[in-house]
């Protein structure tokens, strides 16, 4: 099962783990809409399964309406392999001292999850 990055985040919350305010938005219009009620800069993630988004150029900083609505228009439209953009997590900015990924796998073999 992939998940994207807001049906992760949603889960993670519902434990009590802290994560960034965003919305997953479908248009344009609806990426300024969130972006303003978040508070600027914000940053845009496409919403594509799998990894690989921030060296493609998916995931951008905005700093105002224009550059939002540019960008999404951008996002929105682009692919990564077969996998579209089709929708947009609008995220409110935070300066990260460092990043840490999580994964789990399933291992067939020892009919376990791996982390």
């Amino acid at each position: 099962m992939e998940l994207h990055e807001h049906e992760g985040k949603a889960l993670l919350a519902q434990y009590g783990l802290p994560v960034p305010r965003g919305e997953a938005v479908p248009s344009p219009d609806a990426a300024v809409s969130a972006a303003r009620r978040l508070g600027y800069p914000v940053m845009l993630k496409a919403q594509i399964p799998g990894g690989g988004r921030g060296r493609a150029g998916k995931i951008i900083q905005a700093e105002n309406d224009a550059e939002v609505r540019a960008e999404a228009v951008r996002l929105l439209g682009g692919a990564i392999g077969s996998h579209g953009g089709e929708s947009l997590l609008v995220e409110e900015y935070v300066a990260a001292a460092r990043e840490l990924y999580l994964s789990y796998v399933l291992d067939p073999d020892i009919e376990r999850l791996l982390l």
